[in-house]
């Protein structure tokens, strides 16, 4: 089997939970690590394997390296993606995929230039669980409602952190609420309108109240980071309904009709969306299956307006 060699750019906790995945592959490895604090790099290196580099045009610019994973701050994606583009290297980027539509639209552009695969890391949509309640969906009838939450306390004493930072494009928007906006999208397609109530902190905001207007109903979403919210997705139409617990990672959806039935996929949620990402680059593909740029860009586009609605601004917006 052809061996896949990965370029890791940043080694945080998103990184530390794709790494002990990825390396359960007979294909997958790390080739080479870069992280802008060395000891962290090294020790992440130490655990996965790879070589740490303190240049990331070094990192990534390997022969062995046949696609570059980021995973750094939402302020970091557009500067980082685009210098693996420019190498002529294909690149996973994890969400958000970068902090506005702008950005997003210089990634894609560029991309295409330089004739490289470019795919945002909704790991969510790679998996067969989001897969199977996408069909489900038309087994329920005329849509009556829909629920989507998503909310969790993320060092809300302290207040500390990227998440609470502007400048790093910190908020619950683009990190929490990147999921259930994409699970909204992904079942019911772009909005007819738009209504947001948030609280904000610091030019940040704490949490989210979404009312996403369709044809004959409302999809509600809620995201908070400083919370608990039920982090579920449920779905009622008039022939019956869909609920997916833990929405965003889930093993399993719970269809309700006649009888209730229950789908479950066991396998490794990580480990799938990197397979699956590497038969498409093997492939010759430019762009995902299961996650389209045109549907990155529509969700980029959908938070912008959200954001532009609460007076939430980056620097990159400036």
């Amino acid at each position: 089997m052809e061996k896949f060699g990965w370029c890791f750019i940043g080694t945080g906790s998103i990184a530390n939970t794709v790494a002990k995945e990825l390396i359960k592959s007979d294909r997958s490895y790390i080739e080479s690590v870069y992280n802008r604090t060395e000891e962290k790099g090294i020790n992440f290196t130490k655990k996965y394997g790879g070589k740490y580099y303190n240049d990331p045009i070094k990192a990534m610019d390997s022969d062995k390296v046949s696609a570059v994973y980021i995973s750094l701050t939402n302020d970091l994606h557009f500067e980082y993606a685009l210098k693996a583009i420019n190498l002529k290297k294909n690149v996973l980027l994890e969400k958000p995929f970068t902090i506005n539509e702008k950005e997003t639209i210089g990634l894609i552009e560029a991309a295409k230039k330089n004739g490289v695969y470019i795919c945002e890391a909704m790991w969510t949509w790679f998996n067969d669980t989001a897969i199977k309640t996408k069909e489900l969906i038309k087994e329920i009838g005329d849509i009556k409602q829909a629920k989507i939450s998503f909310g969790f306390p993320i060092k809300s004493l302290s207040k500390k952190g990227r998440l609470w930072d502007i400048e790093k494009g910190g908020g619950a928007l683009l990190d929490l609420g990147v999921y259930p906006i994409r699970y909204a999208y992904e079942l019911f397609g772009i909005p007819k309108n738009i209504k947001v109530s948030s609280k904000i902190y610091k030019g940040i905001d704490t949490s989210d109240s979404l009312i996403f207007e369709y044809d004959g109903f409302n999809c509600e979403i809620k995201i908070s980071i400083t919370s608990i919210l039920s982090e579920v997705a449920l779905v009622k139409g008039d022939k019956g309904e869909i609920k997916v617990p833990w929405f965003h990672c889930a093993h399993k959806v719970i269809h309700k009709a006649n009888e209730t039935k229950v789908y479950k996929d066991n396998s490794l949620l990580y480990g799938k969306q990197f397979t699956r990402v590497e038969d498409e680059i093997l492939s010759g593909k430019k762009e995902s299956s299961y996650v389209s740029l045109k549907s990155t860009l529509d969700i980029m586009r959908i938070m912008d307006e959200i954001r532009k609605q609460i007076g939430v601004i980056y620097i990159q917006d400036k």
